[in-house]
């Protein structure tokens, strides 16, 4: 596997919500070599990586000393909606809508996390299972949007890269393509 199949599989596995930077892969691949974990080799011009015995060795003591880093990782793909689409783009708009109560969350969590035996971290975790729980049944009950389906004109149909840009840095919606400015109309008016 080369850097950039490694930034994009850690993409993948947070349901795009983290993207390392190549400067922070990089360095990290290079003290792996270092440290003997990993080899690379040039093919075809780019440099590829594998582990070696010595870090399959160390990833089984890890892993049998109870620190499963693989346990971190699962389920992060559920954050991609049907379509494949990131799960970024949702809470950008969720945080544009909702922005107190997504930040009173992440205080809590915050709490939760610093003080895990308190009763109030115990009443948080229930709160937000319950709240989980609530939302799953909702959403079997609520009708999807149209991006979901992955149909004619959504970002999923478009392959990657083509912009659906409307030539004023924002997409066919009128949302800017980073989610950090005001939907504009055709001629680019706020």
């Amino acid at each position: 596997m080369h850097g950039y199949q490694l930034i994009k599989a850690m993409e993948h596995k947070t349901g795009g919500l983290y993207s390392p930077s190549a400067g922070s892969v990089y360095p990290n691949l290079q003290l792996l070599e270092d440290m003997g974990l990993i080899e690379s080799a040039d093919a075809d011009g780019k440099k590829l990586y594998r582990m070696t015995e010595e870090g399959a060795a160390y990833l089984r003591e890890q892993t049998q000393s109870g620190s499963d880093g693989e346990a971190h990782w699962k389920g992060r793909g559920r954050h991609r909606p049907h379509g494949g689409r990131h799960g970024k783009h949702l809470l950008k708009a969720m945080m544009k809508e909702w922005s107190e109560a997504v930040i009173a969350m992440a205080k809590a969590s915050e709490s939760a996390r610093a003080f895990p035996d308190s009763a109030e971290a115990a009443q948080f975790r229930e709160l937000m299972t319950n709240l989980k729980n609530d939302l799953d049944r909702l959403l079997e009950r609520m009708p999807q949007p149209e991006a979901a389906d992955a149909g004619e004109g959504s970002d999923e149909s478009r392959p990657v890269g083509e912009s659906t840009s409307n030539g004023n840095g924002a997409d066919r919606n009128g949302a800017d393509r980073n989610g950090d400015h005001e939907p504009t109309d055709e001629k680019g008016a706020r």
